[in-house]
């Protein structure tokens, strides 16, 4: 056999396995799976803001699917708000993040990956125990307005005083 006729042949045997690769398939709302977070305790900001005290940042990470791909506030968007945090101490949205467009990675439309979100400053409330405990409930939102499940946090202890 000469060079060629082997590069040809191991071009043809390359192109047989890729093309028998099937790609992934994810439904179209985004779907998401907790992953990690960087703590469990965090200093907390107490009302009224005290300036001097030093607070912990939380960063939590989560992977995330969508069959279409869509992703992302738009190229032109400034105002969707693609990922919500539910503070479960009060049951309404207590922090949104704006994501920018996810690009495709492949032949299909589908993508997934791992965000991470980061919180600087926590909130204890008013008359609040020295020691508190929060869990956030996180969903992400798509272009077409597909709600993705919801995930919960670990407790987070909040250390107030």
């Amino acid at each position: 056999m000469t060079m060629k006729q082997i590069l040809f042949l191991g071009l043809l045997i390359m192109t047989l396995i890729y093309g028998c690769i099937e790609p992934p398939e994810y439904p179209i709302e985004p779907v998401i799976e907790f992953v990690e977070m960087s703590r469990t305790s965090v200093k907390a900001q107490i009302t009224p803001s005290d300036p001097n005290r030093e607070l912990d940042t939380l960063y939590i990470t989560f992977s995330f699917t969508d069959g279409d791909g869509d992703l992302g506030g738009g190229s032109f968007d400034t105002t969707n708000q693609n990922v919500q945090l539910i503070d479960s101490r009060i049951g309404l949205v207590d922090a949104s993040f704006r994501i920018d467009d996810l690009p495709n990675a492949g032949v299909t439309n589908g993508i997934s990956g791992e965000m991470t979100v980061m919180i600087p400053k926590i909130f204890c409330f008013p008359n609040s125990e020295p020691r508190d405990t929060l869990i956030y409930t996180i969903q992400m939102i798509d272009r077409a307005g597909n709600l993705s499940n919801e995930i919960q946090t670990p407790p987070i202890e909040l250390i107030c005083d």
